[in-house]
Order: structure tokens, then sequence, then C-alpha cells
């Protein structure tokens, strides 16, 4: 069913068991005082997420095969280095079934997370685009427009801002509906069009 909500964390032992819920698995190593907020939202066929961390830190993560996950960042910077990369501003991770990878922030961070059905996702890909489409084989970092990526930007942050303080208005099946019918379409012009990394 539809929902969402938000929470605070001030021990990353309770903060990695959340986000296991999320499917997504996190040894997290953090420097100093600790503390974090997620927001969630649980839509028909994908999950929404903003990861707010107070402090730089290091984490291994590993997210969960049963579903295709997208990141990217929730501000302009500093950015965080993802298996030794480091990202740059507008960038989208379009990450590997089961992908395991280390995560580094230089400070104050918050970071997006899209997970989705694979099966969802390769349906609407194909209806989009008009041709085959599949999670990558090994995690791409994406360089979108600048137009596409800010609309994907847009529509994440305003799910999570229903989550933060109207998620009664989320569990409303057709809300949700058209709330996620706009994700996937913002998500998909991303993944569809934008161009690989060089260094990626």
């Amino acid at each position: 069913m539809p929902g969402g909500g938000t929470r605070t964390f001030l021990e990353p032992d309770y903060y990695e068991a959340c986000l296991r819920q999320a499917q997504i698995e996190a040894v997290i190593v953090p420097f100093g005082k600790f503390g974090a907020r997620l927001t969630w939202a649980e839509l028909h066929h994908l999950q929404v997420l903003r990861c707010e961390e107070d402090s730089p830190r290091v984490a291994y993560v590993q997210l969960a095969p049963g579903l295709a996950f997208v990141t990217f960042p929730a501000v302009s910077g500093p950015l965080p280095v993802w298996c030794g990369r480091g990202m740059q501003a507008g960038d989208i991770i379009f990450h590997s079934r089961g992908e395991r990878l280390h995560q580094s922030t230089p400070g104050p961070f918050a970071w997006n997370v899209i997970a989705m059905d694979p099966a969802q996702l390769e349906y609407y890909g194909r209806a989009l685009s008009g041709r085959p489409f599949f999670s990558p084989p090994e995690g791409r970092t994406l360089q979108p427009s600048r137009r596409l990526a800010a609309r994907l930007r847009r529509l994440h942050a305003q799910i999570c801002r229903l989550a933060e303080t109207k998620s009664k208005i989320l569990s409303h099946s057709e809300v949700a509906r058209a709330m996620e019918q706009g994700l996937i379409e913002a998500l998909l012009a991303c993944l569809t069009t934008a161009s690989a990394r060089a260094d990626g």
C-alpha cells in the first residue's frame, strides 16, 4: 500500500537497520558525532528515499538484487566519491543488480534513491524508448541533460516533501499512481538519453 514518512537518527546502527528495510545493506563508519534523517515514500512499483547525513563518513553498500536502483545527489556539493570516482554536478548512477560499492562523503550530504521492480523498469524503458531496455551489468555514471536532471530532482523532492508533511496523501492510490508515473517518465528520460561519463 502506498505511503511514506520521515525519521531522524543519532546512532549509525539504527540508520543502517532502517536502510536494510529499504533493501540497502550498509556498513557506515562515521567521523565524529553522527546524525541522519531518512525520508521515504512507497508508491506502487517504486520506492523513493532521501538520506540526509550531518557529517562526513565512509560506507560499504550492497544493493538488493531484486530491485533496480538509481542514485543521485540531492545537493550541489561537495559531492561524494563512489567506487573511487568523484561525482560531478548533475551525475546520476544507474546501478547493476545487487551492486556492492564503497561511498565516501566529504561533509554533510544528502543523497536520493529510486528503487524499482526491474521488470517494471524494463517494461517502461522499452515502451518509452522503443527498444529493449535492461539494467546495466556494471554500475554506470550517467550525465543527463541539465533540464532532464533538474526535472528528476524536482519530482523526487516533491514526493519527499509530501512524505514529510502530508504522508496520508500518498496513501491515496490515484495520487500515488500519478506521482509515480511522472517520476518514472522523468527517470527513463534521463536513463535512455544520458551519456556515460568517460571515466565511468
